[in-house]
């Protein structure tokens, strides 16, 4: 059996003089998941990936990542989304989406190749000679889920990915996440308080005051 990418046992995290932000939280994600962790601001949901990410240790509980066969702050292991499409000013687009390849110690000539053919996926292919001011922001947020896909990680994580978009770019924006998901063969994790996302992916949990209520799975 395959051990899952991620698995909270009795996870929590406190924050400062007290402050919860999760508590006792049971889950795992296996390989091919789609799931939307729904709820209000405040409620834990972002804290939650933050955990999935290894950006944060949890203060009681355990998190392990066997399924990922290293570490979940390798950009190959996992791929962060947020809700601010962050790019660096002074690059490309292309430049931008091959950045943390270079970083890796990819060749420049095959990090550019793998960063045009990410941009094709997701459907920005002519954007790749533009700076980041240039284009839009659904533009700029497909040219964030291209550098995901170019480094090919096994687990995909968002964070309110469609929260500054339009209702008609953010419904692109999280087609362009499932189909690229698919093609990858990559768990993907959105955290959002959006009904019209969460309704998109086959596998809802609703987090509240910091705790797993419910998983609930679409037919």
């Amino acid at each position: 059996m395959t051990a899952p990418l991620v698995r909270c046992v009795g996870a929590g995290l406190t924050y400062g003089a007290g402050v919860t932000a999760l508590a006792e939280v049971d889950c795992l994600v296996e390989a091919g998941d789609q799931v939307a962790v729904m709820g209000p601001s405040g409620s834990g949901k972002s804290s939650l990936l933050h955990v999935f990410a290894g950006l944060v240790r949890v203060t009681s509980g355990d998190v392990s990542w066997n399924g990922l066969e290293g570490s979940p702050r390798d950009p190959e292991r996992v791929g962060l989304i947020f809700q601010e499409p962050a790019l660096v000013p002074a690059l490309t687009v292309l430049e931008n989406v091959a950045l943390p390849l270079t970083f890796a110690g990819m060749p420049v000539v095959e990090a550019a190749e793998r960063g045009r053919d990410a941009l094709d996926l997701v459907g920005v292919a002519n954007l790749g000679d533009a700076l980041p001011q240039e284009v839009s922001g659904g533009q700029a947020q497909r040219a964030v889920i291209a550098r995901v896909v170019a480094c090919r990680p096994r687990l995909i994580l968002a964070d309110e990915p469609t929260s500054k978009l339009d209702r008609a770019t953010a419904g692109r924006i999280i087609d362009v996440l499932l189909r690229v998901s698919d093609d990858l063969g990559a768990a993907l994790v959105i955290a959002t308080h959006d009904p019209a996302v969460g309704g998109s992916l086959e596998a809802r949990w609703q987090v509240e005051d910091g705790r797993l209520r419910s998983q609930a799975i679409t037919l």
